[in-house]
């Protein structure tokens, strides 16, 4: 083998050695190196049990067994439980949410108990996370059972005929407030709550036509402008909630992965804790400022479309730095989350709406008459005109056409003729109220 030859070989022999040696550096630097801790101290919140006194659930637990009730007077139950069984319902020994709301809708004293029960500034249900931060099963149905046994309350009956409870209605809307925005609230719960405040006002606005004190009605419009959940509410529950998500996906991964040197790089390489946690701190922040101002899209990156990819684009993913903490990323903001953002602006939008009805009706009740502007209600009649949650301007108002609207995702200005089309109807689109009272005066 002549000289240049050997020179030839042991020169590729280096490169190659090299080139090994560059790329197992690189490899390292990549696996072990990761951004520095970002602070993040803003979105740990400590999830603190719930005090048994304060909490939602066991109240409605204990109301059952405070009642005096027998099973006797419930025929409905004949052979669905022995007395026994009746018994350790009665003690909370045995849950049962559908016949806890048999018992105490049927009974007015256990209604009394929970009415003054949601009046506590300070009431919440039971609690979803740990002190570590680890979420907790929670049964959701005491949410709605409460909720149904309070709607039992709004309508009583006066000189033979059916009155609706304003103030009743009213508590209930608080109650879900301090609920909805609670420090152990998650999206769900929130949304809850939320639909059932938008529920009640609702109802309140399909018994305003017969609303006669201008009293009740300011108070509801103050209720309604000032006392139910806001966007900044749902900013605070979901910015705590998907920043515990991560925490808990980080714990587990890095206490089942396998603790080998050699696996530990690679699991440092696809999964970057300190990066993942500055992309989950700058997602929020992105969703924060869209929050602000009212923006209809949050910016959530989309899933990687995995059915359109070959065989070689799956693997040169799969290869990328911080797989993992992509993946946790995307399973954090879920396009879902979008639709639960454009639910929360609706409703909010619907009761702003609403809150500007009932100060009309006061207004109404004074003048006989609809003023000419919005405006004219402020103070008297409502602290201010309410923005609307769509575009951030006041609430619509159309007096000769009778209706006071939002604008809508679409941004809808300037005109109430839609409020009078054949078959219109709020939608998720446009919500309205029509102020039909010319009638009764």
């Amino acid at each position: 083998m002549n000289k240049t030859l050997l020179k030839i070989i042991i020169t590729i022999a280096c490169v190659i050695a090299l080139t090994v040696v560059a790329l197992g550096v690189t490899f390292y630097f990549l696996a072990v190196h990761d951004a520095p801790a970002p602070d993040d101290s803003a979105y740990k919140t400590t999830y603190d049990p719930v005090p048994p006194e304060t909490n939602a659930i066991v109240t409605l637990e204990k109301l059952v067994g405070m009642v005096k009730a027998k099973l006797e007077d419930y025929p409905e139950l004949n052979g669905y439980m022995s007395e026994e069984e009746w018994e350790d319902f009665l003690q909370g020994k045995r849950i049962d949410f559908e016949m806890q709301v048999l018992v105490v809708t049927r009974n007015q004293e256990a209604q009394t108990l929970l009415s003054e029960a949601m009046k506590k500034p300070n009431v919440q249900f039971k609690p979803l996370f740990a002190k570590d931060g680890t979420m907790q099963t929670n049964n959701i149905n005491g949410f709605f059972d409460i909720n149904k046994i309070i709607k039992t309350t709004w309508q009583n009956t006066k000189d033979g005929k059916v009155v609706f409870a304003w103030d009743e209605a009213l508590d209930n809307i608080r109650f879900m407030t301090r609920c909805g925005a609670a420090e152990n609230i998650i999206p769900p719960y929130f949304s809850f709550a939320l639909g059932d405040e938008t529920n009640a006002a609702n109802l309140l606005i399909k018994n305003i036509d017969n609303l006669e004190d201008r009293g009740v009605a300011i108070k509801t419009a103050a209720v309604l402008k000032d006392n139910t959940l806001t966007p900044d509410d749902f900013k605070r529950c979901y910015f705590r909630y998907k920043y515990a998500f991560f925490n808990g996906s980080l714990r587990m991964m890095v206490k089942e992965f396998p603790q080998e040197k050699r696996e530990t790089l690679f699991f440092q390489y696809i999964f970057k804790p300190n990066e993942t946690r500055q992309q989950v701190l700058d997602m929020l922040e992105t969703m924060g400022k869209a929050i602000d101002h009212r923006e209809q899209s949050l910016g959530i990156p989309p899933f990687p479309d995995f059915a359109r990819m070959n065989f070689v684009q799956k693997r040169a993913y799969g290869l990328k730095p911080n797989l993992v903490g992509r993946m946790v990323l995307m399973m954090c903001f879920s396009p879902d989350d979008d639709g639960d953002y454009h639910y929360m602006l609706n409703q909010c939008a619907r009761l702003h709406v609403i809150a500007c009805a009932f100060a009309l009706r006061a207004y109404w009740l004074d003048h006989g008459r609809l003023p000419d502007s919005l405006d004219e209600l402020a103070p008297e009649y409502i602290k201010a005109v309410p923005l609307d949650i769509y575009g951030g301007k006041p609430v619509q108002y159309d007096r000769e056409r009778g209706v006071v609207y939002s604008a809508g995702p679409k941004l809808v200005y300037g005109t109430g003729e839609f409020a009078r089309e054949p078959n219109a109807f709020p939608s998720r689109d446009r919500y309205f109220v029509l102020l039909d009272w010319s009638a009764q005066k």
